[in-house]
């Protein structure tokens, strides 16, 4: 009878002011995340044959950013190039090219001069650290472009940029001016290429959001972007999910977060944080009064990582989306959380699905409802919440 009683409690408290959210379907996938990122809020043209690009892009307006050009390879490379002379293209999605060495020495070359390209999202098919140098010195010079995608369509190792195609990039970041957006997801970098985009990163005055997921950045690469963010003034959005981050590298990361005033979001799912990292966040979160949104999806800090965060709830007064799905948190960590959310009068977002909250949990949950006026999202599905 108690527990229907608390049950009954609980739905009708979400019921006035949150609603359960659904669990995230899967892991990121950073080549789907990058093309949805690219396209976002543009029309889609794909033109699969010359005939519909000349009667399609050749009628464009100069520099029209309405929609995203996607040419399919029976469109000639050498047509897309005399688009872009001809200032005709500002958002390209090359997916489903592979580019040869000499296309990548060709685009980057129209890069130096053309001022209209916008959005790029560019592969490779052969030396990828090769590509990568070539359109890394062409942003040296590019003034217009705001955001560019590395996606390897095959999943052989030379078609990713690696550390030296990141090396060419992270130079490119100093003296670059206009680029907001840039997307490395699952490019194969190590430690070296993390530090040279760290290093990049620290004067960069212009990029907004940088996406290293499905890497392998190290602790020194990890400790080389904590020091960007200490340093840089401009990152909003950082994504390190999946790169085997471990306690040493989460705390790195953390300290630099800690002193960070500017970044909003930050994406650490599917890596190894466990409880010292999530207490080292926990600490950060405390002081960092700029982040809105963290994912710590899949990086079983448990309890007492669950505690920390809890803690860092009841003074942070900027977070309003917390995630913390399949992080094997039981009833101990749920009342620490459930505590801080109780205290709390910013957070919107709180994800929990997947973890192991029994009763007293969804008891204490039930309780901080009650006093917590700013949730409106609250997940706590595929728990044992009544068992």
């Amino acid at each position: 009878m108690l527990q229907f009683m608390m049950l009954m409690i609980m739905r009708s408290t979400l019921s006035a002011q949150a609603k359960f959210a659904l669990p995230p379907t899967g892991l990121n996938r950073d080549v789907l995340q990058n093309i949805a990122n690219f396209n976002f809020g543009k029309k889609t043209i794909r033109i699969e044959n010359e005939e519909e690009w000349n009667s399609k892009v050749k009628q464009l307006p100069q520099s029209f950013d309405g929609m995203v050009i996607v040419p399919y390879q029976k469109v000639r490379f050498e047509e897309i190039l005399r688009a872009l002379k001809m200032n005709k293209i500002a958002l390209l999605n090359l997916y489903y090219y592979d580019l040869s060495e000499e296309n990548c020495q060709d685009l980057a070359e129209e890069l130096k001069k053309n001022e209209t390209l916008k959005s790029l999202l560019t592969t490779t098919s052969t030396d990828g650290p090769k590509c990568a140098r070539a359109i890394g010195a062409a942003l040296e010079a590019n003034s217009t472009l705001k955001e560019i995608s590395f996606v390897s369509n095959r999943s052989l190792e030379e078609t990713t940029i690696g550390n030296e195609g990141a090396k060419a990039i992270g130079d490119a970041l100093i003296k670059n001016k206009s680029l907001q957006g840039l997307f490395l997801g699952g490019q194969n970098i190590g430690s070296d290429g993390a530090k040279a985009i760290g290093k990049g990163l620290e004067t960069n005055l212009m990029l907004k959001l940088l996406d290293l997921g499905n890497n392998d950045i190290g602790s020194e690469g990890a400790e080389a972007i904590a020091d960007a963010l200490i340093k840089n003034k401009s990152l909003e959005i950082l994504v390190l999910n999946d790169n085997k981050i471990g306690g040493d590298e989460a705390k790195a990361v953390a300290k630099g977060l800690r002193e960070n005033s500017m970044l909003k979001k930050l994406h650490l799912r599917s890596n190894r944080i466990g409880k010292e990292g999530a207490k080292a966040f926990g600490e950060a979160l405390i002081k960092n009064q700029s982040l809105q949104y963290i994912d710590f999806f899949l990086n079983n800090i448990g309890d007492d990582g669950a505690e920390a965060i809890g803690n860092a709830l009841i003074k942070n007064q900027s977070l309003r989306s917390l995630l913390l799905v399949q992080n094997n948190i039981g009833d101990d960590g749920a009342k620490a959380v459930a505590k801080g959310l109780g205290e709390n009068s910013m957070l919107k977002d709180l994800d929990l699905a997947y973890n192991r909250i029994g009763s007293e949990g969804a008891e204490a949950f039930v309780e901080a409802l009650i006093k917590n006026h700013s949730l409106q999202d609250l997940s706590l599905r595929e728990n044992p919440l009544w068992s």
